[in-house]
């Protein structure tokens, strides 16, 4: 009831403003704040939970105005999260058409090249943000992402090294760190960045997998099946660990990189 009654108000906002006398110059400031105060009624149910209804107040901004530059941005985010990646890269360009291009709009396309696994295209916007924010931490955490997936692990070290010293505490960029030592050839510090989030406070299974998955590939199979046996079945264990080492014996670069669950930090 609440959001139909949302609708309702916004859709009255969509009308326009128009009366006997209006100047020119109070339409424009009227229809600036129709504008403004659409997006945050749609942002409100956003952060709300109610994303679809946000999702079609957007639209219908959209549809009065289609160069609007905040309802352009908030609807892209939201598809992001939606899962609707390409319509979430074809409203980011748009931005980018209207040189509304800053570090959170290249921050956004960033993500969407990093879900289509296309790191190159993902560099050039982050290096584009990098240069408006140079100490930007989500371009670097992003950035070195970019390059492990091109298998350019030189570069990404010290983006890693660069973010850790800033954030030493960064579950995320700590496990991202581990896998890209791992697919560089580093065991060793790799097993012991994550066996320490591992059995650490802030353990998940995603981090326990990817422990696994660093002791297969360095041969231990026997500390592999202690760490999965904390969360699968034997059945399962033995499916995983014989995929593991297909794929480490064929020593295939893409399929060991699909293998890793990359996590993305906060700011």
């Amino acid at each position: 009831m609440r959001a139909l009654l949302l609708i309702v108000s916004f859709s009255l906002l969509l009308g326009g403003c128009s009366g006997l006398g209006a100047t020119s110059s109070s339409l424009k400031s009227n229809h600036q704040e129709d504008k403004l105060q659409g997006v945050k009624v749609a942002n409100a149910l956003r952060q709300n939970g109610d994303k679809y209804t946000s999702l079609l107040l957007y639209q219908k901004l959209l549809e009065k105005d289609p160069d609007n530059a905040d309802a352009l941005q908030s609807s892209a985010e939201l598809l992001y999260e939606l899962g609707s990646y390409n319509e979430a890269l074809s409203t980011y360009e748009k931005l980018l058409s209207q040189e509304k291009g800053d570090c959170v709009v290249y921050l956004g396309l960033a993500r969407l090249y990093l879900r289509q696994v296309r790191p190159a295209s993902a560099v050039i916007v982050l290096q584009k943000c990098l240069g408006q924010e140079a100490e930007s931490r989500d371009a670097m955490k992003l950035l070195a992402i970019s390059f492990d997936l091109m298998g350019q692990y030189d570069r990404s070290k010290p983006l890693y090294e660069r973010s850790l010293t800033a954030n030493p505490t960064d579950v995320a960029l700590q496990n991202n760190y581990a896998l890209s030592l791992l697919q560089s050839g580093s065991f060793q510090p790799a097993i012991e960045i994550l066996s320490a989030l591992a059995f650490g406070v802030n353990s998940s299974v995603r981090i326990r997998q990817n422990l696994t998955i660093a002791y297969v590939l360095s041969g231990d199979q026997e500390a592999a099946v202690h760490v999965a046996s904390l969360d699968y079945s034997p059945d399962e264990i033995k499916r995983m660990i014989s995929y593991y080492q297909l794929a480490s014996l064929h020593k295939n670069a893409s399929t060991l990189r699909a293998l890793f669950a990359y996590g993305e930090s906060s700011t």
